[in-house]
């Protein structure tokens, strides 16, 4: 599953949210899946009455949901790092690593971690 972002690159993602594997989750429906946005789907569990999953399909439509949603934030974190290990390669060659740390408030490790870590393969600046 990807959000598209990588392979799209620098176009807006298109396949987000993600539908889960097989289409939506049993007892949902495109018309009542949970919001798109991670953040707003919280504040809706939050503020929640009893009740409120099962317009979603109850508990197991949740769980699907948020599976699915889980598995594409995880992608999306995995090319947001190698997207920010480009960005690091492109500053050291013209920064130093101390120099760059300090400018993310980040330990020299931190950066030499970063910059030794998968990359971006297509980085255009």
């Amino acid at each position: 599953m990807t959000c598209g972002v990588c392979a799209n690159w620098p176009l807006p993602c298109t396949t987000w949210p993600p539908a889960p594997s097989g289409g939506v989750a049993d007892g949902m429906s495109a018309e009542n899946e949970p919001a798109a946005d991670p953040g707003q789907f919280l504040r809706e569990v939050a503020n929640a009455d009893e009740g409120w999953s099962e317009r979603y399909g109850g508990p197991e439509g949740i769980a699907r949901w948020t599976l699915n949603l889980q598995d594409a934030l995880k992608e999306q974190a995995s090319d947001l790092a190698a997207v920010r290990t480009a960005a690091i390669r492109e500053m050291l060659t013209t920064r130093s690593l101390a120099d760059i740390a300090q400018a993310l408030g980040v330990s020299k490790q931190a950066v030499s971690k970063a910059a030794n870590s998968p990359t971006w393969t297509d980085p255009r600046w």
